[in-house]
Order: structure tokens, then sequence, then C-alpha cells
């Protein structure tokens, strides 16, 4: 059996499913996804989901970070160690 770990760029992940659903009218269907069901989908039974890492940062503004944090809460809470959730912070460009 294969072991197998995925990695997300939140910042990329989170902008391209925006970007993708604006032009479907579907964006909020995203709102609360799973991502290890998310991830589960791509792999076969020979497969062995192992963890899932997810990589940002948390928003500047308090609204939005609070729904982030909510949603990885949830996240926690349905998948238990299989999801892992690591933050960055973001940098002024100049």
């Amino acid at each position: 059996m294969k072991r197998v770990i995925f990695y997300f760029d939140g910042f990329n992940f989170y902008n391209g499913l925006r970007e993708k659903s604006k032009s479907e009218n579907n964006w909020k269907d995203y709102y609360w996804i799973d991502f290890v069901k998310f991830c589960n989908n791509f792999l076969s039974e020979e497969h062995n989901l192992i963890k899932v890492k997810y990589f940002t940062a948390p928003p500047f503004k308090s609204d939005k970070r609070g729904r982030q944090t909510a949603l990885f809460n949830a996240n926690k809470l349905i998948n238990g160690d299989l999801i892992e959730f690591v933050n960055g912070k973001f940098t002024d460009k100049k």
C-alpha cells in the first residue's frame, strides 16, 4: 500500500477555487470544504492517506480570520490528526 501526504498552498488553493467558482456562480458550495474528504477523491484502494498539510497565513481582517479559524476547527474536529494547518504570515508587497 502506498502512503500519501497531500500538501496545500492555501493562498493559491483558496484564490484558484474562488476564481474558478465565481464563473460558475457556486463559490459558496466550497465554504465548508472537508480537505481530507476532498483528497480521498483522488486516491485508489492501493493508497493510504496519512496526512493532509495545509499551509496558509491568517488574514489581516478579523472577520475573515474568524471564518478561516472556524473552517480549520471544523476540519480538525472531523479529521483529527489526519489534517495539519501550518500558519505563516503575510508580508506587504513594496
